[in-house]
């Protein structure tokens, strides 16, 4: 990755050194100061430039702890949610397991018996 303050201050120094040599003291002196200034604003945008990189390293992590506690929570609700199911449809000859697969089994065999106890509930009036 190219290192823009880095090459845009090497560039600067180059150019300044040229007019060093090229302008006289009047003119150096200013190009001197000028140079001094242009350096310090350098200096001050690179410590702008790290602190913002700082700013989105540590947003960056705060949003991630956030999305891995919000599936975690989300993955203990649905446990115990799956759990709180699997007592409700357990009874003491059939415990169904906190899983999905046996949850679903559990909720078509009781809905396939209340539609055979409707069907024979209507056949019999």
């Amino acid at each position: 990755m190219l290192d823009l303050p880095n090459v845009s201050c090497k560039l600067l120094n180059f150019f300044l050194q040229v007019l060093v040599v090229l302008l006289p003291i009047k003119d150096r002196d200013n190009s001197l100061a000028r140079q001094r200034e242009l350096e310090r604003e350098i200096e001050l945008l690179k410590e702008r430039l790290d602190a913002s990189q700082a700013g989105w390293a540590e947003a960056r992590s705060n949003l991630e702890d956030r999305e891995r506690q919000a599936a975690e929570c989300g993955s203990a609700r649905l446990q115990a949610f799956q759990r709180s199911l699997a007592e409700l449809l357990s009874d003491s000859c059939i415990i169904v397991e906190a899983n999905e697969d046996h949850i679903m089994q559990s909720l078509r065999e009781l809905l396939y018996a209340t539609r055979d106890k409707t069907a024979v509930s209507i056949d019999t009036d």
